[in-house]
Parts: structure tokens; C-alpha cells; sequence
């Protein structure tokens, strides 16, 4: 009887993040490390780079900012023919976006050493918890069920029904928040800006959505004490 090892395939999907300008300079660090001391053949020397986002094209990551400011359809190749080195990163999803890397030409320990930094690089920036949502549409179903048994429960009596019917607006409100906020912060995407300059640009992201928001509450207590004060003096 024979035993051997089969070698695990080193995995292509990476973790959901939220990359920034420096952490695709670390990125492209990583991948042209990868490449040194590679055996050299034929073909052209030095390492060739390509960054596209959507359809635009380019070979240094400075280019970025000029391009977008965010994008969530990213790919960055990066080649270096006389050792028969490719590296694929990219950034593509019609619902979900999700990260995905491949190389070609490394011997197999440095492939999985190549993928525990980018692991590393990618666990950093993990979308905050409280945006993540479930794959695909669950949390709206989840949400939106919530809004129907709330209705049911408080639909006894006439007041109850026309609270139960603000109830209902107010939670279709927030699904719709709720939606914005987890597709702005909450999924994989490009940033092209450094990680230090987040701060700020949360701020005027956060008093974008206070008045909204605000407007919101107000409107929903001004109906509900206007279908209070009907309910008891005008039945």
C-alpha cells in the first residue's frame, strides 16, 4: 500500500475588504516580490503592471485618484515573462463584489506564502460588522417580514392599524437606510485614497445622512401623534 500527499490548492478567493490607495501599493509589493529569484528564460525583462478600473487603463497606482474615487470592478495584472510570471488581482461581482487572485509560475510554497500576505493585507480591512449584510437579499426579506409581523400584531383595533401603518412606513424607511449604508459601507471596493484620510471623508458622509435621517424621526413622531390626537378627539 502507496500513501502520498495530495497538496491542498492554493485558494483563489480572498477576503471581503475594503482596500485603500496604500494597501494596493502593499498589494503590488507583495505580487512583485513574489517574483524574485524566479529562474530566467526568454522574454522581456523587467515586471509590466496593469491597473483598470471599469474601462480605464493604467501602469501606476498614482494614476488612481485621477480615474475614481471608488470602484468596485478592479483588476490589476502584474507580468514578468522572462521567468513565466503572471499575477491576476481583481475586484468583480453583479451582486456581491468579491475579491479573487491567481498566479502562474511560482513554485508552490511561495504561491501559498504569496496568498497568506495578501490574506493578511485583505484581513486589515474587513467591512465593519454592523453593515454586513447576508449573501444575496436575505436581510431585506428578513427586514421586510419583520415589517408585516409588526403590522399583524398591532393590528387589533383602529389605532392600533394607523400605528401599525406608520410602523410600517418607518421600517420601509429604514430597510432603505439600512440598504444605503450596508452597499456604501458594508461590501469589497477600491478607495482611492489613503486609509488616514477615511476619517474625514466619514464625517462628511455622516452629516450628509444626519438631516435625512433626522427628518425621518421627526416626520414619523409628528404621525403618530397626529393620528393619536384624531383617534381621541375625533373618533
Amino acid at each position: 500500500m502507496t500513501i502520498r500527499r495530495v497538496e491542498k490548492p492554493v485558494p483563489t478567493l480572498l477576503p471581503a475588504a475594503r482596500l485603500y490607495i496604500d494597501d494596493i501599493e502593499e498589494v503590488v509589493r507583495i505580487l512583485s516580490e513574489a517574483a524574485d529569484g524566479l529562474p530566467v528564460e526568454g522574454g522581456k525583462r523587467g515586471l509590466e503592471i496593469s491597473i483598470s478600473v471599469g474601462d480605464r487603463v493604467c501602469d501606476d497606482v498614482c494614476d488612481l485618484p485621477q480615474i475614481a474615487k471608488r470602484s468596485e470592478d478592479f483588476e490589476m495584472r502584474l507580468v514578468r515573462e522572462q521567468c513565466g510570471y503572471t499575477a491576476r488581482l481583481g475586484l468583480s461581482g453583479l451582486i456581491e463584489p468579491i475579491w479573487q487572485w491567481t498566479t502562474t509560475g511560482l513554485p508552490y510554497e511561495r504561491a501559498w506564502s504569496v496568498f497568506h500576505k495578501l490574506e493578511s493585507v485583505f484581513g486589515d480591512r474587513k467591512p465593519r460588522a454592523v453593515w454586513r449584510r447576508p449573501p444575496g437579499l436575505l436581510s431585506p426579506l428578513i427586514l421586510l417580514v419583520g415589517c408585516v409581523l409588526t403590522g399583524m400584531l398591532l393590528g387589533y383595533s383602529g389605532f392600533a392599524r394607523n400605528v401599525s401603518a406608520g410602523f410600517g412606513a418607518l421600517a420601509i424607511w429604514l430597510l432603505i437606510l439600512y440598504d444605503t449604508l450596508s452597499r456604501k459601507y458594508g461590501r469589497s471596493v477600491v478607495i482611492f485614497h489613503s486609509h488616514l484620510d477615511e476619517a474625514g471623508h466619514r464625517r462628511e458622509a455622516a452629516w450628509k445622512i444626519l438631516p435625512t435621517a433626522l427628518n425621518l424621526i421627526i416626520g414619523f413622531a409628528l404621525g403618530i401623534l397626529t393620528l393619536y390626537l384624531k383617534h381621541k378627539y375625533w373618533p
